[in-house]
């Protein structure tokens, strides 16, 4: 009997596989690049507050922005990103892509 516990559990541990998960993507852009790509231009819309934008300072902001697994970095300067949340959103985000 002791013979059949040790089996069974060598075989408990041997069908357990480790879970791997694909890395995240991380891509840079500016905002007007951004501009090119629907999906993560309402996404920026989405995800960030613009009332950053009370607050003028020099130099770039820069954003994160995640769709699904991949990371975008969005920077663009003040007057860039004026600009951008001057502009209507398309839509929800699930509007922006299509799934066949």
């Amino acid at each position: 009997m002791a013979l059949a516990l040790v089996s069974f559990g060598q075989t408990v541990k041997m069908n357990i596989l480790p879970v791997i998960l694909p890395q995240e993507l991380s891509i840079s852009v500016t905002i007007d690049q951004a501009r090119t790509m629907p999906a993560l231009l309402n996404a920026i819309y989405y995800q960030i507050d613009p009332s950053f934008l009370n607050f003028h300072k020099k130099g770039n902001y820069t954003f994160i922005i995640r769709i699904k697994s991949v990371r975008y970095a969005v920077y663009g300067n003040y007057n860039q990103w004026a600009a951008f949340f001057a502009m209507q959103p398309l839509g929800p985000p699930n509007e922006s892509r299509i799934d066949r």
